[in-house]
C-alpha cells in the first residue's frame, strides 16, 4: 500500500494545488473547495451545496487514477463542518 507523499499539503484552491498531481485530480471533482493532504490520510472539504454522494465517488475515482503513491483506502464521510462545507476524510 502506497502513502501520500509527505509533508502535510494544505490547499484552498485549484490554482494553489496545480503543481501536485493528486492536488489537481481531486480538485478536478465538483463541489470539493480545499484539500488536506498527508503520509497516511487525507482530507477533502465540499461546498455545502454539494451531493456528498457525488463528491464522494469522484474522489474515489481521483484516488484510483492518481498517478505514483496514493491513498487507495475506502473513503468515509465525516460528520461536521470545515471551512466553506462538510468534510470527507480518507
Amino acid at each position: 500500500d502506497g502513502l501520500l507523499p509527505e509533508p502535510i499539503r494544505s490547499y484552498r484552491s485549484a490554482e494553489e494545488a496545480e503543481a501536485d498531481p493528486l492536488g489537481r485530480a481531486l480538485f478536478a471533482v465538483p463541489g470539493v473547495t480545499s484539500l488536506l493532504l498527508s503520509g497516511e490520510w487525507l482530507t477533502v472539504n465540499k461546498a455545502e451545496e454539494a451531493d456528498w454522494g457525488q463528491v464522494k465517488a469522484g474522489v474515489q475515482s481521483a484516488l484510483g487514477k492518481a498517478p505514483g503513491d496514493a491513498v487507495k483506502a475506502g473513503v468515509q464521510e465525516k460528520s461536521g463542518r470545515g471551512i466553506g462545507g462538510d468534510t470527507i476524510v480518507a
